[in-house]
């Protein structure tokens, strides 16, 4: 068949989830498989016999965003998904349409084409080892419980915080491919997920139980942990008054529904391209505690960057106080300042740590008033060879040819 388990079980879960949710006790859901030899088709029929849709509604039943008024007490739709199923069943060749009588029910019928060619061992084994239909519907869990394989496979990773499952899937056919995805259901989930596995840039809604966007968003920013990461707010509320309210809560992007898929992408480019540009200076302020504390009162993230620097600069010489020491001091877990230090200025705890006992080596030899081997010492190296590999590495001379500089041509 010319599908793969995945998108035909977010097809299935959507069009039996939009008929649970048009339907009351006492009604019917019938599902209906038929593969017709001669035309190699399989038709999916989906009927039920709830409320119906009313015939002004039928022609943009499948167009993103679009929910009708009618619907059982207190239940709405996010207007999506829908729409990704006919957009999933057209990548597959396929068709999908729908039928309905106001009062008695609804069916859709979903065509797919069938070819000769067996299913490969891997998306069979998929299909026959899936979860039951309740699961279907999810966003991906597996990267959830794999942080690190999310960060370890080159891409940037995105957490998205967003209640609305169709919402959520919406978004990750825009992403999956181009990011590692976490998905988080509530802002208070949201922000327990970003301190633990510190994502690149993180897509919340604003309007969810426990905790909303903006609640979400202001203490993102109190957190020393994630403060760096840039948040794009999705959501329906797209009065002037909504924008200032989640920029005010410290949201850099503020998306309105319906949103092109290209917009959310542009986003999240020039976000990320703004991040690595203040990498940059960032990373020249981690060696320069005299210029990062001028902009500390300013910037919470140059204040991050502040506390760091003098905190390694005061223990350089105590190699016993690396990591935990320093952890305890920025009073995050190790994982946590190493993905923070590394999304901010490129360097890992120990690349950082290492540069800077070079930095201090190399203005203590520059006053000419202490020993090679005393410097390594109060620089925290106890093998001069090490230390001279490294020197000459990082500046491209060792220490003894640094000393033969004029010290005019340093």
């Amino acid at each position: 068949m010319n599908f793969t388990p995945s998108p035909l079980k977010k097809v299935m879960a959507n069009l039996l989830s939009n008929a649970i949710r048009h339907c009351s006790d006492g009604d019917e859901i019938v599902v209906h498989f038929r593969y017709d030899a001669t035309g190699r088709r399989c038709f999916i029929r989906v009927k039920d016999s709830g409320e119906g849709i009313a015939p002004e509604n039928l022609p943009r039943i499948f167009e993103l965003y679009y929910t009708s008024a009618s619907g059982n007490a207190g239940e709405t739709g996010s207007g999506i998904g829908l729409a990704l199923s006919k957009q999933l069943v057209e990548e597959m060749g396929g068709t999908i349409r729908v039928e309905s009588t106001l009062g008695k029910g609804t069916e859709f019928t979903v065509s797919i084409p069938v070819s000769v060619a067996e299913i490969p061992a891997d998306l069979r084994e998929q299909f026959e080892s899936a979860d039951d239909l309740r699961a279907m519907d999810r966003p991906p869990e597996d990267e959830e419980s794999q942080p690190e394989q999310a960060h370890s496979n080159g891409k940037k990773t995105v957490l998205v915080i967003e209640d609305s499952r169709d919402v959520a899937h919406y978004i990750s056919t825009i992403l999956e491919g181009r990011y590692s995805l976490l998905f988080a259901a509530n802002g208070g989930e949201g922000l327990l997920m970003a301190e633990r596995h510190i994502p690149d840039i993180i897509i919340t809604d604003v309007m969810m139980p426990e905790k909303d966007g903006y609640a979400f968003t202001s203490e993102l920013r109190a957190s020393m942990a994630v403060s760096h990461i840039p948040v794009i707010m999705v959501t329906a509320r797209g009065t002037t008054e909504d924008k200032l309210e989640g920029l005010k809560a410290g949201a850099d992007a503020y998306l309105t529904k319906p949103f092109d898929e290209r917009e959310l992408l542009a986003r999240i480019k020039q976000l990320l391209e703004s991040r690595a540009m203040l990498m940059k200076t960032y990373s020249d302020a981690l060696f320069h505690t005299d210029r990062s504390s001028q902009a500390a009162s300013a910037d919470q993230n140059m204040a991050f960057i502040t506390k760091l620097s003098i905190a390694v600069n005061a223990h350089l010489a105590d190699d016993g106080w690396f990591p935990n020491g320093l952890t305890a001091e920025m009073c995050l877990s190790e994982s946590q300042l190493g993905r923070k230090l590394k999304a901010m200025t490129g360097h890992t705890i120990s690349s950082f740590v290492m540069r800077a006992r070079l930095n201090k080596a190399k203005q203590l030899l520059s006053k000419r008033d202490r020993s090679i081997k005393e410097v390594a010492f109060a620089c925290g190296f106890s093998d001069l060879s090490y230390f001279s590999r490294s020197f000459r590495k990082v500046f491209g001379y060792t220490p003894s040819e640094f000393l033969k500089i004029p010290e005019t041509n340093e």
